[in-house]
């Protein structure tokens, strides 16, 4: 991670001494040869410092992708190379925790978390970090452009000496090591767990549906089996979804729950909904599945209102404290 981390630095500093700010850092745009070198794709948005005739921020519009914008791109005001500092930044604080510290539910919300709210440290989400990394990442993520490395070539020199270190079995503080590549973070692990035992127990409920379809009569019976078919099948497909994304793209997770969390809560909502209509007509003449499809619908509301959006912030935004 650490020699990522320097190349990509080395490759923004070449740029930068040019007079070229990328303005869109990413982990999509970075990628990693098979022979190991770390290149930077995409300068659609680059443009050249003291550009006259084009200015870096237009007026009114954003400039990047939402969830890797600097504080200052976020309120469209005129960027320099420390945009591109601020976004390396948290590259590495993605590749070293695995988690983007300030997407939220929406491109709003993760605006909003870019201007005014500072992420956990890298040694509160991912212990295993050297500490050394930990203040280079945290400065490069300061608000205020002023307060962040005055030259990208800074972070090259911060970055080989602490790989000098490293290498020599001698860090300079501590005897922490660098995380796994991509590691998740427990809060994002009680979350992948939570997607699978909530799909449990969206397929364990058909088996009753289908006993229960026929007590119910005409045209309610087909009613309630295809609406609990739809539900369970569109709810079970987003949320293996999210398990495959954490298993191999876990620096997805974030935006990808992001962006189904409202159709589970709608899926969620129906088939707790037809279950409960499901216990009310089946209440005096089979008690036992009346009360098994109640119980069900308040579990997948609960896990559904209360329970996963608590893991959601716990997995993917700053702690309580900092809020």
């Amino acid at each position: 991670m650490l020699d990522i981390g320097v190349q990509l630095a080395r490759a923004l500093a070449e740029a930068h001494a040019k007079g070229i700010v990328h303005r869109d850092i990413k982990p999509e745009n970075v990628i990693r040869t098979p022979s190991g070198l770390v290149k930077i794709l995409d300068f659609g948005l680059a443009r050249a410092e003291g550009d006259s005739h084009v200015k870096l921020t237009q007026t009114g519009v954003v400039m990047g992708t939402p969830a890797y914008l600097s504080p200052e791109q976020a309120l469209g005001r005129p960027t320099d190379f420390r945009t591109d500092v601020f976004a390396f930044g948290l590259v590495m604080y993605e590749l070293a925790s695995g988690t983007n510290p300030f997407i939220g539910q929406s491109v709003t919300a993760t605006l909003v978390r870019i201007v005014e709210l500072d992420p956990a440290p890298l040694s509160e989400v991912q212990p295993d970090v050297a500490p050394a990394l930990d203040r280079i990442v945290r400065r490069c993520l300061q608000k205020d452009p002023a307060d962040r490395y005055g030259s990208t070539q800074d972070i090259v020199a911060d970055l080989e000496r602490l790989r000098e270190q490293m290498a020599s079995g001698r860090p300079s503080e501590g005897k922490h090591h660098f995380a796994p590549l991509m590691r998740r973070s427990r809060a994002q692990e009680w979350l992948v767990v939570h997607q699978i035992a909530v799909s449990a127990l969206y397929l364990g409920i058909l088996i009753p549906a289908w006993m229960a379809r026929s007590w119910l009569g005409q045209p309610w019976s087909r009613v309630f089996l295809l609406t609990t078919l739809a539900t369970v099948a569109a709810g079970t497909s987003l949320r293996l979804h999210l398990w495959f994304t954490a298993a191999a793209f876990p620096r997805q997770l974030a935006e990808q729950h992001a962006r189904a969390w409202r159709w589970t809560c709608l899926c969620d909502a129906g088939l707790a909904l037809t279950l409960i209509a499901a216990s009310v007509a089946l209440g005096d003449s089979h008690t036992a599945f009346a009360m098994l499809f109640l119980g069900v619908a308040v579990a997948v509301l609960v896990m559904s209102l209360a329970i996963e959006p608590a893991t959601a912030r716990s997995a993917f935004e700053r702690l309580a404290d900092h809020m």
